[in-house]
């Protein structure tokens, strides 16, 4: 069947994310021309790769639980969407992986300013991320079990999108 559904929506994704940082980039360097500062051009880019992930990521991951939790339901009306689980699980994982580094440059990036509240979302992003890939690429059924445990904490998510919001409140971004 060719490059397959999961490849395609990889390569469509990973476009639509170089398009938006090069984007991102060119707008940067505009500002910068246009006031004739320099200094300000890093922040701006690296503000602009933590909007990137708070815009993108909630919306991905959102759509990934309605799919999984709509599977029972389409079961029962006898519906069999053109998506398969399995499409849709990979479109999840590499789009938050592809994310998540997006989110953690534009911490690194932004380093000197960080406080508790920004190493807390770092912690989370980073263990989130971790126990995805071992859910995902692990052989030993136990380290999967405990992954998955870990993993699909609804707790987790909820507290990540907690803290990136008082960040982004306090920030002002």
């Amino acid at each position: 069947m060719g490059l397959g559904i999961t490849r395609i929506s990889i390569i469509l994704l990973l476009l639509i994310l170089i398009s938006q940082m090069a984007t991102v980039a060119v707008v940067t360097l505009a500002d910068e021309d246009e006031r004739g500062e320099e200094d300000g051009g890093e922040d701006e880019f690296a503000t602009s790769l933590g909007e990137l992930a708070w815009s993108l990521g909630p919306v991905l991951v959102a759509a990934f639980a309605a799919y999984k939790y709509s599977l029972p339901y389409q079961a029962r009306m006898g519906l069999r969407l053109p998506v398969r689980f399995k499409h849709v699980l990979d479109l999840h994982i590499y789009s938050s992986i592809a994310l998540g580094l997006v989110a953690l440059a534009h911490g690194y990036m932004l380093l000197d300013k960080a406080t508790i509240l920004e190493y807390a979302i770092g912690a989370v992003i980073v263990f989130m991320m971790i126990t995805g890939i071992l859910l995902r690429w692990s052989k030993n059924r136990r380290v999967k079990a405990y992954a998955r445990l870990l993993h699909t904490q609804r707790l987790l998510a909820v507290t990540l999108l907690i803290l990136v919001a008082i960040h982004t409140g306090v920030r002002g971004e």
